[in-house]
């Protein structure tokens, strides 16, 4: 918990710049099965795609949204917003 808070600090601190914020977003990742980790994470990975890679952005958020194996532990009414906005990169990426 105290990881993904500290990568969230991190990314937030310099949003241009999230790479370090990003490694320990993925220590947290790796040692958990809780949606609201995944999701923090997701949204660091999401911001440092932004530069190049639209379609990435929306990838992101979008494999946690769904990964049934995580563990619910995020208010779904925020997953709701966050997912919301994220829709709107998913124009980028190519139908299949």
């Amino acid at each position: 918990d105290l990881q993904i808070c500290y990568a969230y600090l991190k990314a937030m601190d310099n949003y241009f710049e999230v790479e370090e914020a990003l490694g320990f977003a993925n220590q947290a990742r790796s040692n958990s099965n809780s949606y609201a980790i995944h999701l923090v994470a997701s949204l660091i990975d999401a911001q440092q795609k932004m530069e190049s890679d639209w379609c990435g952005v929306y990838l992101a958020s979008d494999q946690v949204r769904n990964n049934s194996e995580l563990y619910l532990d995020f208010n779904p009414g925020a997953s709701a917003i966050i997912y919301n906005y994220m829709e709107l990169y998913s124009k980028y990426c190519p139908e299949e």
